[in-house]
């Protein structure tokens, strides 16, 4: 079904209809649903298909494995890219430069407000930090799930404080500390502000955790 082409599938169910496997009744008992949702789905301008689960009746802790039926969750949709613009990366890396700084002060998230859809779009996110070119902590959050300069935020604390790679950033142990935590953010300021902080937009993960403990480790093996 992520070929997107209704064709394949129908040529797919009726191979493996062909392979003699015991007992097997159909491949899809709802085959002309599928082939009609696959036509219509791409008619109103769905693009992309996205398998979001597949199971069986036996992964359930009570059925059968001898005797099974077959379930998908899949979704049919437009995707539109993000639009990192120069002026759009300076804000999140201006955003993320002003968080850490805030939260290594006195542990408080700065507030935010943004009119500008993509940085309001439901995004994940990976920040970066390097301290004189080396790695110091990354962490994502890959799930689409918050704005985007939600994410931003979250995962710049983590990266700094969570990554057991590396102990937790302080103002003590910071190279950089030797500059002033101002009580604005101020221009001149940010450009003290050393990290480079990169995100890249990422589609699928898996969360768990606090709002800004789930991720996933980059950047070199973590070990």
């Amino acid at each position: 079904m992520e070929t997107g082409d209704p064709v394949r599938v129908r040529a797919t169910i009726a191979a493996a209809m062909q392979w003699g496997v015991p007992g097997l009744v159909t491949c899809a008992c709802g085959e002309g649903p599928i082939l009609v949702a696959m036509r219509v789905a791409a008619g109103l301008g769905a693009d992309t298909i996205s398998v979001l689960r597949y199971a069986n009746s036996a992964d359930s802790p009570y059925g059968d494995p001898k005797r099974v039926v077959g379930y998908g969750a899949v979704m049919f949709w437009h995707y539109t890219p993000p639009d990192p613009t120069p002026a759009r990366r300076e804000a999140l890396l201006e955003l993320a430069r002003w968080t850490l700084v805030s939260y290594l002060t006195d542990g408080t998230v700065p507030s935010y407000e943004t009119d500008d859809p993509h940085l309001l779009r439901r995004s994940a996110v990976f920040v970066t930090i390097r301290e004189d070119g080396e790695l110091r902590g990354g962490i994502g959050h890959l799930r689409a799930d918050r704005p985007l300069y939600r994410a931003v935020q979250e995962m710049s604390i983590a990266a700094a404080t969570e990554d057991p790679r590396f102990p937790p950033l302080t103002q003590g142990n910071w190279s950089g500390s030797g500059w002033r935590f101002p009580s604005s953010p101020p221009s001149a300021c940010m450009q003290a502000w050393r990290p480079a902080l990169q995100r890249s937009c990422l589609l699928q993960t898996k969360s768990a955790g606090r709002s800004h403990t789930s991720g996933t480790f980059a950047e070199g093996v973590y070990r």
